[in-house]
């Protein structure tokens, strides 16, 4: 099979373009948006297609309603300590924090209710402006594993 931006873009009629947002520098969290984007003289409109959340170079979540779990996880972490999916409660010099799961990662990253805090707010702003109508009227079902072809040729992670 051809790569899966090619497809996507010979089916849709549109680019397909990559986007990755810091959501934290520094701890290497990102958010990676796929995005169909339609040029025409009035306007660019962009429709999500796909996102992933991104740990230093591990993909956490494979799809889309991995990632919005994702969110609300870190989400209700902030509200209360409860153990979930992606996360798990630890606490550092008195300080609540969780961890984030990751397979394949050497370092542990822990994020605190402020982290938690900041990465909720750049995940509203990254998605800013962007259509979510494709979500729900693609016929398109393409698993992770063909993302990953076009996420290390992007070289926004590593085989």
């Amino acid at each position: 099979m051809e790569n899966i931006v090619d497809e996507i873009q010979k089916i849709e009629k549109r680019v397909v373009e990559f986007s990755r947002v810091a959501l934290n520098h520094k701890k290497k969290v990102y958010l990676i948006l796929a995005n169909l984007v339609d040029y025409n003289e009035s306007k660019e409109r962009k429709y999500l297609y796909n996102l992933f959340f991104q740990v230093g170079n591990e993909i956490v979540t494979k799809n889309i309603a991995d990632s919005v779990l994702f969110k609300e996880e870190l989400q209700i972490f902030n509200l209360k300590n409860v153990g979930s999916e992606f996360f798990e409660n630890t606490s550092k010099k008195e300080i609540t924090t969780v961890k984030i799961k990751v397979e394949n990662n050497d370092e542990n990253v822990y994020l605190s209710r402020a982290d938690a805090n900041a990465i909720l707010t750049m995940w509203r702003m990254s998605l800013s402006g962007i259509s979510f109508s494709k979500l729900s009227s693609s016929e398109i079902n393409y698993d992770y594993s063909t993302w990953e072809k076009d996420l290390i040729r992007k070289n926004y992670i590593t085989k």
